[in-house]
């Protein structure tokens, strides 16, 4: 189920059962041996802090979500497993906590290789290519690849430049109206469930080419294995798509260009001169 700002709520969620997790874990801490008094006032200072943002982060939850997030079941069962992991790790900081601390950081390296080091793709927003008809028969192809390497392989182009203060772009030129450019890219998307990254998309476009000889290749996608790793039937709520379409270069009329964005699973071309979306 999802509803107005899912994900904020969401995320407010998940923070209030980590929070709770942490109250649970120093109420629990009370009850041991040996603690005097002096630390047991400072660690029932420590939960009510604790716990006033618990509660602070639970009704923002709520608010933003205009009460809609009770009626999502699985988000309240997400948040519930922070609960004894987290509680676990305050009451064993040596075999809980430091192990947690690892797997976070194993995950945000995993997370910013497979997904967080490609272009976000948001509906309505830049294109990963825009395609300008220069002059007769000339065509200038520029693409938002995001950081990384690209490379223009195709002896007739000019060699691919960088606009200044953008390094995240690559630009080559290619010649003739009769061939369309065929054009291969990727798509990863996250179940809305998950933390952060939840509901959002990244992806490129990983290969250009046009009368079967490469104009443009993304040398991030290539020996790559995220393909074999998504496209397993556990890959717990991660999706990966490979795109496929041609642009008819014949169809962009004189100085005018062709944006090209991902949508629905599918190529979607937007026309600079005239309203509407053609495949």
């Amino acid at each position: 189920m999802e509803f107005s700002n899912f994900s904020i709520a969401r995320d407010l969620l998940y923070v209030s059962g980590v929070l709770t997790g942490l109250t649970l874990g120093y109420v629990l801490i009370l009850f041991r041996r040996g603690i005097s008094i002096r630390s047991r006032n400072r660690r029932l200072t420590l939960i009510f802090c604790v716990f006033s943002g618990d509660l602070a982060a639970f009704s923002a939850a709520i608010v933003v979500s205009m009460g809609e997030i009770f009626f999502s079941g699985g988000l309240f069962l997400a948040a519930g497993l922070c609960v004894p992991v987290f509680a676990l790790a305050v009451c064993f900081p040596r075999t809980v906590a430091y192990p947690l601390i690892l797997a976070g950081g194993l995950l945000v390296v995993w997370l910013g290789y497979s997904f967080l080091r490609f272009p976000l793709i948001v509906e309505g927003g830049s294109p990963l290519m825009s395609i300008y008809r220069e002059g007769d028969n000339v065509y200038s192809v520029r693409l938002s690849a995001g950081p990384g390497k690209t490379e223009v392989r195709a002896a007739k182009t000019a060699a691919p430049e960088v606009p200044a203060g953008d390094r995240a772009a690559a630009v080559f030129q290619t010649r003739g109206t009769q061939s369309p450019l065929d054009m291969e890219g990727i798509l990863i998307s996250f179940h809305p469930r998950y933390p952060l990254i939840g509901g959002t998309a990244r992806g490129m476009i990983t290969l250009i080419g046009r009368d079967g000889e490469t104009l443009y290749t993304d040398l991030r996608s290539e020996n790559s294995s995220l393909k074999g790793r998504y496209s397993r039937p556990g890959s717990f709520g991660i999706t990966f798509q490979q795109i496929a379409g041609t642009v008819p270069l014949d169809a962009i009329p004189p100085g005018a260009n062709l944006a090209v964005f991902f949508a629905d699973g599918a190529l979607s071309l937007q026309p600079s001169w005239q309203n509407g979306v053609f495949r």
